[in-house]
């Protein structure tokens, strides 16, 4: 495969709004935004009792239909505009009661290009002004990229909509959350934050946002960052494997220093150590702990032993510097390690735990 060739198996725009809205309304609304981004107009529809199989149709054969059925009947309806893109509305599915709506770009059939991601932008920036509107984004599968963290809101999303209250709730600066987006448009409270329209291959996408993805876990706020159990690839080698990041095109040296482990206490310690040096000046030295060493201390948590079998109870990380312990704390203590510092001045360990 050439690196142009490595896709997610889909990319999909989600929208949800409360179930009280009028079927008929949302439907009309949808034309609207579709028809407003370029996707034509309505050529077919699908209605309950339909199976699911479309019929051809316009948008006012589809609202006489809808208007016909009883209020509480119609659950579900798509619509397939003139592009041939389809958009489908369900409610009351996955035991929610809401409305869903989906748009999705799969792989296997087409690779996205960018006119479809600006489209699904701009519908998810009108859905905000449509009754009953929760949240929108635009979503990629991390096919290939399972390794790389999903930070609260940002998640592994070209569009995400939020406000700033809940920006502020799931993370410790929410300032540095929006920063890390190529633009936020504020439609009334809602903030909508987009990114990478333009990377849709994973190598891409992976060269855009990795290093902001890894910020954002770094200052999250506890346990709200996800993490996959990681698949590693070897053409993402860049952002994985341990070595010369300028010469080797490698992730960088790795940060934890293995210490001992005490059988006692089962109790199994690293020392970890990071730079602020520049990376043109750097030499060897990590800027962060990798995301290769958060994966391998969840695996070491989660299986409560070392990679020689030794039972382990506990995982100790040890900085020098109270600064490295608290830029790195945050992946390390959701993967479930107990992170310190040395006190310089009684040679202590302090421990942080928030």
């Amino acid at each position: 495969m050439k690196e142009t060739d490595y896709y997610p198996s889909f990319i999909s725009l989600d929208i949800e709004h409360s179930d009280d809205v009028p079927t008929v309304q949302l439907a009309v609304e949808y034309a609207r935004c579709l028809r407003e981004a370029g996707r034509g107009e309505v050529v077919a529809y699908s209605l309950p009792g339909m199976d699911g199989e479309n019929i051809q149709g316009t948008e006012r054969q589809l609202k006489e239909r809808l208007q016909d059925l009883w209020p509480a009947q119609p659950h579900f309806f798509a619509l397939v505009m003139s592009d041939q893109m389809e958009l489908i509305a369900s409610r009351g599915t996955g035991g929610r009661n809401v409305w869903a709506i989906d748009a999705r770009y799969r792989s296997e059939d087409q690779r996205p290009d960018v006119a479809w991601m600006e489209a699904m932008t701009s519908i998810a920036m009108q859905a905000v002004r449509i009754q009953g509107f929760h949240f929108a984004m635009l979503r990629r599968e991390p096919t290939w990229a399972d390794f790389v963290p999903e930070p609260p809101l940002a998640r592994a999303n070209h569009v995400v909509t939020t406000t700033e209250a809940q920006a502020a709730e799931r993370y410790d600066d929410p300032g540095a959350f929006f920063s890390m987006w190529d633009r936020v448009e504020k439609i009334g409270d809602a903030r909508v934050c987009i990114r990478g329209l333009d990377c849709l291959n994973v190598h891409d996408w992976l060269a855009k946002t990795f290093e902001s993805t890894m910020e954002l876990a770094r200052i999250a706020k506890p346990k709200l960052t996800y993490y996959n159990a990681p698949h590693f690839h070897k053409p993402f080698t860049a952002w994985w494997e341990y070595g010369d990041l300028i010469s080797e095109e490698k992730a960088g040296y790795p940060a934890l220093t293995l210490s001992g482990y005490d059988p006692h206490t089962k109790t199994l310690e690293f020392a970890g150590y990071i730079t602020n040096t520049p990376l043109e000046r750097g030499g060897r030295d990590p800027r962060h702990v990798l995301i290769r060493e958060i994966h391998e201390v969840r695996w070491i948590t989660g299986t409560k032993k070392d990679r020689a079998g030794n039972p382990v109870d506990c995982v100790r990380i040890v900085f020098p510097e109270e600064w490295m312990a608290r830029r790195e704390r945050r992946p390390l203590l959701d993967a479930g390690a107990r992170v310190f510092f040395m006190d310089r001045k009684t040679g202590n360990d302090i421990e942080i735990n928030d």
